[in-house]
């Protein structure tokens, strides 16, 4: 009994969960010494001074756009900026952990080294998301035009809201399109514009 449970505690298997579950917690923990809320929003606001002062303040008009077209607009992009997000690199990481296990390696790394990173910035320069700034036309996609289930409190306190840039989300939606580029199957290859190209467009 005890030798079964040394080799599933030591098992490849338990051992990435583990690795996983070590790095949330960890990222819990630092989240705590970012920085307020209040600082964060007005880092946020520094940003969006300089985009208006080098004229590429474009976010407002973009997402002005989208609503014009329809709310489906805003729907669909919701949808996609959650999904492409941790569920689809969540089935990735396992289908990549039993099909190729060199390769899974080499992008867990690159997915912990950028988040390490991004740690460093996160604790000297955090930054709110820009919905939560007033004053500057941001409509909050989720809150106006759903998926409902998202507006709950669970969902509101998993949102970090001092960690907006750099973009895990991007970042690492960017790592994967990059892995499926150099995949040898041929009809991967375009992901490595369709994924991080409607991650950025969601």
């Amino acid at each position: 009994m005890i030798a079964r449970l040394r080799t599933a505690i030591t098992s490849p298997h338990a051992r990435e969960i583990g690795l996983y579950l070590g790095a949330y917690v960890t990222y819990l923990l630092l989240s705590k010494t970012f920085g307020s809320h209040e600082i964060a929003v007005a880092n946020t606001e520094r940003i969006i001074a300089a985009e208006q002062w080098l004229g590429i303040f474009w976010e407002t008009a973009w997402q002005a756009n989208a609503i014009s077209v329809g709310s489906w607009t805003l729907v669909a992009s919701n949808l996609v900026y959650v999904i492409t997000y941790i569920p689809l690199i969540l089935v990735l990481a396992v289908v990549l952990f039993f099909k190729d296990r060199e390769r899974y390696y080499h992008y867990r790394r690159i997915l912990f080294i950028s988040l390490a990173l991004a740690l460093i910035v996160f604790s000297a320069f955090p930054m709110a998301p820009p919905i939560d700034t007033s004053g500057y036309g941001f409509v909050d996609s989720f809150r106006e035009y759903g998926p409902a289930q998202y507006l709950d409190s669970d969902f509101t306190a998993a949102r970090n809201a001092v960690a907006a840039m750099p973009s895990m989300h991007f970042a690492w939606t960017l790592a994967f399109g990059i892995m499926f580029f150099t995949s040898r199957t041929l009809w991967f290859k375009p992901l490595l514009l369709l994924y991080p190209g409607v991650t950025l467009w969601a």
